[in-house]
């Protein structure tokens, strides 16, 4: 949870930073300097680029700002660098377009060699680009930005397939959900502390480079308690009682680990569960970008919040997250070994939080208004509960349907995964021009609706229980030819043939 916490917040720290990088006077020139004929969206313009005075803005604001009408013009929050929307879009999407590469691959490489070395080469690859980010923003182009951005994308595709696999390694098939609860809470608890973190750093003498030279100084310490504490598999750890190793020989699969079983493609391509679990993932990530990239921007545009205030209220829907998953993740842990499956569980997890985000979207799109900020902020965290319990829907399913083989089934899920967070981007892109609250209300209109659409589908087809295709069934020949390998590696290791006595000379 601590390396997820600290790998998600050196990704996402741009959402709240790009707020206070950006100027949005030059921005806003730059806009209408490429729009030929705006004159239908004049109203609009004029709309979303001076605060209403009903908005509750301070007095000082007002006067320190160019005067319209006795309105604040723009609500800035100091920036100095002028890059437009289509390409602060295309920064926040870079890690997507980077992890697209090595996501796919994440799981296979895990499952054949050390997930434990893959997540420490990660950790430093994050540390690294972190620490440059600020020097390469104020001495070169965007272009070489995005290059930054998408070398950390490649990092980020190997994280989650990684911890996937760790985890079917170590945790039973009754734990999976409450594990992956835990450890994703990480992702959460880096926007409920780091939101607040990067808007102090943002309004203080160090402005904004203070945010990921800092990071990237604290966060090298979690590679080393990884580093000393963490084991690939249960065996080689020397730091467990009796009793847990027992548990855990008992409880976990106990397969011959010298024979490599087969891809079963057919089955997993055929799996309507898990294609439920692929459309779920979609859809969870889309809402996801949206509160992690997205949300200080509306709060900016649409609320017209202060920075302090902006921080404030991001990390008030993260900490939601935090806790209703984490309760949530007992509670049906608790529910699921005394009186139903869990496939049960799942559907409930998924279905309830399917219904809560799309019911607090469309409010969102519609009951937002600047004179009462705390009306968007209560949303919001509707938003987040429902966020909280879907971990335990088709997250908890996908890594109980192939217990061999939970690294590819993560892999190719993380993908459809980064799938949805690049459609949010374009999706945003497509439809914000001018920021204000009517276009955001289509963009949750739709995600709404894609939510509904993958909650009623996995209602009817998801699982959460092994599938047959998924757990390996070795065959007698295999098995033994696997040995007979082993023996012959060892032997040849021991081989003890005297060496000739002149030759031993020589």
């Amino acid at each position: 949870m601590t390396g997820y916490f600290c790998t998600i917040y050196m990704r996402t720290n741009l959402g709240m930073t790009m707020t206070c990088m950006v100027n949005s006077s030059a921005v806003l020139e730059l806009e209408n300097s490429l729009i030929e004929d705006f004159s239908e969206l004049s109203p609009n313009l004029n709309r979303s680029r001076i605060v209403p005075s009903r908005c509750g803005r301070p007095k000082e604001a007002i006067e320190n700002s160019s005067d319209f009408n006795g309105e604040a013009l723009l609500n800035d929050y100091g920036g100095e660098l002028v890059w437009s929307l289509n390409v602060q879009d295309m920064l926040f999407s870079a890690t997507f377009f980077g992890a697209l590469i090595t996501t796919l691959p994440a799981g296979y490489i895990a499952q054949r060699t050390s997930p434990k070395a893959i997540l420490l080469i990660t950790a430093l690859n994050y540390i690294i680009l972190t620490a440059i980010f600020p020097l390469v923003v104020k001495n070169a182009t965007h272009h070489l930005v995005f290059a930054v951005r998408f070398l950390m994308g490649i990092g980020e595709g190997l994280i989650q397939p990684t911890i996937d696999t760790l985890i079917s390694r170590w945790i039973p098939i009754s734990e999976k959900g409450l594990a992956a609860s835990m450890y994703t809470t990480g992702a959460q608890l880096a926007g409920a502390f780091g939101i607040p973190f990067s808007t102090i750093l943002c309004v203080s003498e160090w402005q904004w480079p203070a945010v990921y030279y800092i990071t990237a100084l604290f966060s090298l310490i979690w590679p080393c308690v990884f580093f000393a504490t963490v084991t690939n598999k249960p065996l080689q750890t020397k730091i467990m009682t009796k009793s847990e190793r027992t548990y855990l020989h008992e409880n976990l699969p106990q397969g011959d680990q010298n024979v490599r079983p087969p891809i079963p493609w057919k089955g997993m391509l055929t799996s309507i569960p898990f294609f439920s679990c692929l459309l779920c993932a979609f859809t969870y990530s889309m809402v996801l970008a949206l509160t992690q990239t997205y949300q200080p921007t509306f709060f900016k545009e649409v609320l017209y919040l202060p920075l302090a205030d902006n921080g404030f209220y991001g990390a008030t829907t993260q900490a939601v997250i935090v806790v209703v998953k984490l309760s949530w993740g007992v509670t049906m842990n608790k529910i699921k070994q005394n009186r139903f499956s869990n496939t049960t569980g799942c559907k409930i997890s998924q279905t309830f939080g399917s219904i809560v985000i799309a019911v607090f979207l469309v409010l969102l799109g519609f009951f937002s208004d600047c004179a009462n900020p705390l009306i968007a902020l209560f949303l919001y965290c509707g938003i987040s509960a429902g966020l909280g319990s879907i971990t335990n829907g088709y997250y908890a399913s996908m890594l109980s349907l192939a217990p061999d083989y939970t690294g590819l089934l993560s892999s190719i899920v993380a993908m459809f995964g980064i799938f949805g967070m690049l459609a949010t981007t374009r999706v945003v892109s497509f439809f914000r021009y001018t920021g204000v609250l009517e276009e955001w209300r289509i963009i949750y209109c739709i995600m709404a609706g894609m939510m509904i659409l993958s909650g009623i589908i996995f209602l009817f087809f998801g699982k959460g229980e092994s599938q047959e295709w998924g757990t390996y069934k070795a065959k007698i020949g295999d098995l033994e030819s696997a040995r007979q390998s082993k023996r012959i590696k060892i032997a040849s290791i021991c081989d003890t043939t005297p060496i000739p006595y002149k030759r031993a000379i020589i």
